[in-house]
């Protein structure tokens, strides 16, 4: 998910700056590290929360280095014209909603080991922020 996203986005950059590099290169290490916290995830152990952290944390991170690359390139003026608004609104939907959930799920780790069922949630948080994103959402309100 984590690849579509970034290519989503991406696809409208016409270039990259310092800041979009390094935080894109925080992103990279972050999906580079996911089959290794997946592993983690599935071992058994006695270690629950700590597998289930590093797993969580590290979606979390990976979508929150992914936001701030954007934004760089957002800054430093560099996407394409007639880059379609809705399409950037939802993907980003999407990246927030992937923080969101697993970072609402790090907490509950040490609580419960249900805590990955926060994960289920994903579609609904991601409904709810394009949702709430939408305009004109005022006037009909």
């Amino acid at each position: 998910m984590h690849w579509l996203l970034h290519q989503r986005l991406f696809r409208y950059a016409k270039g990259i700056d310092g800041g979009a590099i390094r935080w894109n290169l925080a992103w990279l290490l972050m999906i580079v590290i996911t089959p290794f916290a997946t592993k983690l995830l599935t071992v058994e152990a006695d270690a629950f929360q700590v597998q289930f952290t590093v797993y969580a944390a590290g979606q979390a991170l990976a979508g929150i280095c992914l936001r701030q690359a954007f934004a760089a390139v957002r800054r430093a003026g560099l996407l394409r014209d007639h880059t379609p608004p809705a399409a950037i609104a939802d993907t980003l939907a999407w990246v927030t909603a992937v923080t969101v959930t697993f970072s609402v799920s790090v907490p509950l780790a040490p609580v419960t080991h249900s805590a990955s069922l926060c994960w289920l949630l994903l579609p609904a948080v991601r409904f709810a922020l394009h949702r709430a994103g939408r305009p004109g959402r005022a006037a009909r309100a």
